[in-house]
This record gives C-alpha cells, structure tokens and sequence, in this order.
C-alpha cells in the first residue's frame, strides 16, 4: 500500500502502542505534542530499546520529513484528513494501522479539517541514538 500503510495484524496489535508520525524540530511545539508513555530497553536485542508515545498533531501542522533509528509503528486513535506534498490528501480513520521501517523517510503531511489528530507510536530502534532523522 502507498506511503507505508500495512494492515494491521495480530503481531503489529500487539507493537501497536505507536505513531510516529513522531513531530520534528519544525513543527511548534503548541501544534505538536508527544508525551512519552514508556521506555525500555529490549534484552533480546542488546542496543535497542521499545519507546511508546501518544501523539497530537493539531489542523494546519505539517509533520517534517524524517526517517528513525528503527522501526516505527502507529495506530490512528483520532482519524482525521491529512494532505500530501502534492496536494492529495489522504483518509487516516480511527484503528488505521502505519509502519514504516529503518531509515525510510516519511512525513511531509499536514492535518486537515478543524480536529486534531490523535496516535499511540512504538518505536523500536538503537538505544541512545537520536529517536528522530531530519530528511535530506
């Protein structure tokens, strides 16, 4: 499916506590708010560690380009309408599921319509490297 989208399945539900949508430095802080809910290191995988947050991406904030240290999974808790760099826009309901692997770059969305939108994110990635990578 186009821009990351996958279906959720069983395994994703259970890493679902995620979006990542994660708001960059760009984006005001009144317009973006991300509140860390957990943080873990994970034993299998010596150097990496399990971070989940809610996300709140008010109308009119445009998420900046960015790729993670790991993955990164979301689950839409709010839906809502966001439009692409090329103007399309794009319907992200309530129970939508997104995952968007190491290093792919994503973003460039802006919220739509006069609600802000609401996400869980997880992130699995290396311990201790910065959670966010601007685009180039």
């Amino acid at each position: 499916m186009p821009y990351g989208f996958t279906p959720l399945s069983a395994a994703g539900a259970v890493v679902l506590a995620t979006i990542a949508l994660a708001a960059g430095s760009a984006a005001r802080a009144e317009e973006t708010e991300r509140e860390e809910l957990f943080r873990a290191e994970l034993a299998a995988c010596s150097g990496t560690e399990v971070i989940v947050a809610r996300l709140k991406i008010a109308p009119g904030t445009t998420v900046p380009r960015h790729s993670h240290n790991g993955d990164e999974h979301l689950a839409v808790i709010r839906g809502g309408r966001m439009a692409m760099p090329d103007g399309n826009i794009i319907d992200l309901p309530a129970g939508a599921a997104l995952d968007f692997p190491r290093d792919f770059e994503h973003g460039g969305l802006t919220v739509t319509g006069d609600q802000p939108m609401l996400f869980y994110t997880v992130h699995i990635v290396d311990k201790n490297a910065p959670l966010n990578v601007t685009a180039r």
